[in-house]
C-alpha cells in the first residue's frame, strides 16, 4: 500500500488555509491525494473530533481531517453535496447531529454523510466507565443520575440555543453565556437568568431578543423526553455542567480539562463499535470498499 507524502500535504494545506475561500477545493484536494494513497477521508468538524475518531480509524487506511475553517454544520452539508458530484464514493463525512434528531432531518441525500447518535460526540461519550471513573476518582455515589439532573437543570438554555437555530437569529453564545456563570451544579438555572446574560452581551444587542413567554411556548410545543435529553443539551455545556456537579457534590475544584479527559478515555473501541454511527459507517464501508 502507498501513502500520502506528508511534506505535500502540509503545503496543500499551508497554501489553502491562507485562502478561506477555497476551503471546498482543499478538501478536494485531500480526497484525491488519499484515494491515489489507497486510503479514505474521513472529514470531521472539530480538533477534538479528529483526536476521538483518529483513534478507532487507523492511519493505514483513513486520514481524519478537521474542517474547523469550514463556516458552519450547514456549510458542512453543502461542500459534501457539492463535492458528492464528482467524489461520493471517496470520503465520507461525520457530522454532529446537533438538533437534527430532534427535528427530524437526516440528510438521505447525502448517503457518505453520518450524523453523531446524540447532539455530538460529547454527548455520545458520556459512557458507564465515565460514570464509574467519576465515583472512583471523587467518591460521588450515583453519578450517572447527578449528570441527567445536570442537563435538566441547564435544559432551558439548550431550548434557546434550539430556537435560536430553528429561526436563524444567529444569537452569539459562545462568549454571552458561560454555563459557570449562571449554573453552580446544585439548582436549575431560570429562563430568566439565561436570557439576561445574552441579551445583555454586546454582540446580541441589536439582534432579536427572545422572551421569557417566547421559551416557554417553544418549550410546550417541543417536550423532550427523559430519554431524548443529550439529544437536546450540547456537548461543551454538559461537560462544564458535569465539572460544576462534581464540584458541588466533593466540594473539590475541579477542572472541566478533568471530564474532558476522563470521557475520552472512557470511550473505547469497544463502546464506539455499538454505536449507531458506527455501525452505519461500516456499512456503507462494506458496500464502497
Amino acid at each position: 500500500m502507498t501513502y500520502v507524502n506528508k511534506n505535500k500535504m502540509n503545503s496543500i494545506q499551508s497554501a489553502l488555509i491562507s485562502n478561506p475561500e477555497s476551503i471546498t477545493a482543499e478538501i478536494a484536494l485531500l480526497i484525491m491525494a488519499n484515494s491515489k494513497a489507497g486510503k479514505l477521508l474521513i472529514v470531521v468538524e472539530g480538533w477534538s473530533d479528529k483526536d476521538v475518531y483518529s483513534r478507532f480509524y487507523s492511519e493505514e487506511n483513513f486520514q481524519v481531517h478537521n474542517s474547523t475553517s469550514f463556516p458552519g454544520c450547514q456549510g458542512l452539508v453543502e461542500m459534501t453535496r457539492k463535492l458528492n458530484i464528482k467524489y461520493l464514493k471517496r470520503f465520507i463525512v461525520i457530522k454532529d447531529a446537533d438538533f437534527n434528531h430532534l427535528d427530524g432531518i437526516s440528510y438521505s441525500d447525502i448517503p457518505n454523510l453520518f450524523l453523531t447518535d446524540t447532539h455530538d460526540i460529547e454527548t455520545m461519550m458520556l459512557t458507564d466507565g465515565l460514570m464509574k471513573q467519576i465515583e472512583l476518582d471523587y467518591n460521588i455515589t450515583e453519578i450517572k443520575d447527578k449528570v441527567n439532573n445536570a442537563a435538566n437543570e441547564i435544559k432551558h438554555l439548550s431550548y434557546i440555543k434550539w430556537m435560536n437555530e430553528k429561526l436563524n437569529t444567529r444569537l452569539n453564545f459562545k462568549k454571552s453565556c458561560k454555563i459557570g456563570s449562571c449554573y453552580d451544579g446544585n439548582k436549575c438555572v431560570s429562563i430568566e437568568e439565561w436570557l439576561n446574560k445574552i441579551n445583555s452581551y454586546s454582540a446580541n444587542v441589536d439582534k432579536k431578543h427572545f422572551t421569557e413567554k417566547d421559551i416557554l411556548d417553544f418549550e410546550d410545543h417541543y417536550i423532550i423526553s427523559s430519554d431524548k435529553i443529550f439529544q437536546l443539551v450540547c456537548g461543551h455545556d454538559i461537560v462544564d455542567a458535569i465539572t460544576q456537579k462534581i464540584r458541588f457534590c466533593c466540594k473539590k475544584n475541579v477542572s472541566k480539562q478533568y471530564v474532558a479527559n476522563v470521557m475520552r478515555k472512557c470511550f473505547t473501541e469497544e463502546f464506539y463499535k455499538k454505536t449507531i454511527l458506527c455501525n452505519s459507517i461500516n456499512s456503507w464501508l462494506y458496500c464502497h470498499n
